[in-house]
């Protein structure tokens, strides 16, 4: 499986440069990934710059600049693009950073899960708090290293080529976003700049699933 890591950046250098540091330490064995940094289009050229510069030492280093403002929402989106090259898009905010083993977890978990029909994609986080009820939350200790839910994640995911594209359909047909009785308040009133509510709903309303690991 050819996985690529997409880092999406806007005018932040600083917490670009957390991540692709966290990027950089991470364990990659003898695969030599793909880095894209997505940069969206903003009032100073200095994330271009510094992308530009910047070395990546574990594979090939792409850097896609936006010639215009997308906003954060059609910027997430226009990512897929990617998935005509690759099996699957490790997709990284620049405000986080990962765990030095999420390469391998990523690889082993697309390699499992990329031909199930019933899984829309794959997370790098675990949730601690359920963010519907602000009380923590644990899965059912069942002596599984992952467990599913109905849930997408923005705080580190991976996409799958052709998961994705059926998301993708289902998102150009149901850009209508209101108060829906069958989905969580929470998630209904998140503003239009939000990518994440489509993609929790598409799983909610398709019985679909993401992959979450324990830890």
């Amino acid at each position: 499986m050819d996985i690529a890591i997409v880092a999406v950046a806007y005018n932040r250098i600083d917490s670009l440069t957390r991540l692709l540091d966290s990027l950089d330490k991470a364990y990659y064995n003898d695969k030599k990934p793909t880095l894209i940094i997505s940069i969206d289009k903003s009032k100073t050229d200095a994330v271009e710059r510094f992308a530009d510069e910047y070395t990546w030492r574990h594979g090939e280093k792409i850097v896609d600049k936006h010639e215009k403002n997308l906003g954060l929402r059609p910027h997430m989106m226009s990512l897929g693009k990617w998935l005509d090259r690759f099996d699957a898009i490790v997709v990284l905010e620049d405000d986080i950073v990962v765990s030095p083993d999420f390469y391998n977890y990523t690889s082993q978990t697309v390699e499992k899960y990329h031909d199930c029909p019933n899984i829309a994609g794959i997370s790098l986080y675990g949730f601690r708090i359920n963010y519907q009820t602000g009380l923590p939350f644990e899965p059912v200790k069942d002596g599984n290293d992952i467990y599913f839910m109905n849930c997408a994640m923005s705080w580190g995911e991976v996409w799958m080529r052709d998961s994705w594209k059926r998301f993708f359909e289902w998102y150009q047909t149901h850009q209508e976003f209101g108060i829906l009785p069958h989905l969580p308040q929470t998630i209904c009133k998140w503003g239009p700049k939000s990518w994440l509510r489509y993609h929790t709903r598409y799983c909610i309303e398709e019985n679909l699933f993401f992959v979450h690991p324990r830890s």
